[in-house]
């Protein structure tokens, strides 16, 4: 399984209606300051995250990383910061780890789920 997987939304299940994909990804630079929406509520649901955009309505389930994601999203935005802690918790190779946050982040930022500091 690739860090893109595991960053990703899990695996369909009774908690999903939306997946992220590639058709979603657009760009979020390294120097942006990320923060969950003021519009997504979330509730730990044994070892995912479950994410409910307000606005939508849209249901998400983080899976174990994405979930460490999102935990960490809300103590730092910066993506420099999410890079370190995230190769210090996980086994990844710092370009692959960038890469995949490009991916990921640009995914939530384009479901609504992320904002940064300059739309708060």
């Amino acid at each position: 399984m690739d860090l893109r997987t595991r960053l990703g939304v899990g695996p369909p299940n009774r908690f999903v209606d939306a997946v992220l994909t590639d058709a979603t990804i657009g760009a979020v630079t390294g120097t942006e300051c990320l923060r969950p929406s003021p519009d997504v509520v979330h509730r730990r649901v044994d070892d995912e995250i479950v994410l409910v955009h307000l606005g939508t309505n849209r249901i998400f389930s983080l899976n174990r990383t994405a979930g460490r994601l999102w935990e960490l999203l809300e103590d730092t935005g910066g993506r420099a910061e999410l890079h370190r802690r995230l190769l210090e918790e996980f086994d990844v190779e710092p370009a692959q780890l960038d890469a995949e946050l490009e991916g990921i982040l640009s995914a939530m930022t384009a479901e609504g789920l992320l904002q940064t500091d300059a739309e708060a």
